[in-house]
């Protein structure tokens, strides 16, 4: 799968980079407060994951994949008494952070989620038109017919999408 693919494949909305190098977020800077500083993991680790409602919901019977990856921590120091304690700040981050482009915000998030989808095909609405009323053929969809067509994709999205400096996971 090649990068151009793989984002395809990627249900993000378009608010993250099409590549992820383990530098992405550590640009993070406010002149507002210059003492906030990005912290990541290290290594920093993509996790995928597979879900499914088989069991618990009437016929469910597909399974989804999720890609998450470590953002970075918004951190900050402060001298005490017995030494330097770093803080992490969460939540509101003040005016200059709410006015950045929601794109860039984004990059700077404790984590980035990308659901993993794949095309609606021909087999699919004839096997179950019930199911797939409303979809055309190539139509994306999160849902995969197996646990292993599911792990594959991510994993795939995964490779083209991130550089070899993470570490890849799957829970299951």
């Amino acid at each position: 799968m090649n990068l151009n693919e793989a984002k395809d494949y990627s249900m993000d909305n378009g608010r993250y980079p099409v590549f992820f190098g383990t530098q992405v977020g550590l640009d993070f800077k406010l002149k507002s407060n210059p003492e906030y500083y990005p912290k990541v993991n290290n290594p920093r680790r993509v996790v995928i994951r597979v879900s499914s409602f088989i069991g618990i919901c009437g016929d469910a019977r597909h399974y989804y994949a999720t890609i998450e990856a470590d953002g970075i921590s918004i951190c900050y120091d402060e001298q005490t008494e017995s030494g330097i304690k770093t803080w992490t700040v969460s939540g509101y981050l003040g005016e200059e952070f709410k006015k950045l482009p929601s794109h860039i915000r984004d990059l700077y998030s404790s984590k980035y989620i990308i659901d993993v989808c794949r095309r609606v095909t021909t087999s699919d609405i004839q096997k179950d038109p019930h199911r797939w009323e409303g979809y055309e053929v190539g139509d994306k969809t999160p849902a995969f017919d197996t646990r292993s067509s599911a792990i594959s994709k991510a994993k795939a999205i995964v490779k083209a999408r991130f550089s070899n400096g993470w570490q890849v996971e799957v829970r299951e």
